[in-house]
């Protein structure tokens, strides 16, 4: 719903990217992993966590 809104997309000026995360993707490891695919995918940037607080923004 965040992403549909006119507001965010004038904002972010169609730079927004939508990530489904499925029932497989309960635990903070794979959550931290999915934002990690995703990072890989948008700037290349390729580092890894160990420790799913450390992907986490602070």
């Amino acid at each position: 719903m965040v992403w549909a809104d006119d507001r965010v997309q004038r904002r972010f000026k169609g730079r927004i990217y939508r990530i489904t995360l499925g029932l497989d993707v309960r635990s903070r490891a794979a959550i931290a992993a999915k934002v990690a695919e995703a990072n890989r995918f948008i700037t290349g940037d390729t580092t890894v966590f160990e420790d799913a607080d450390l992907a986490a923004p602070t």
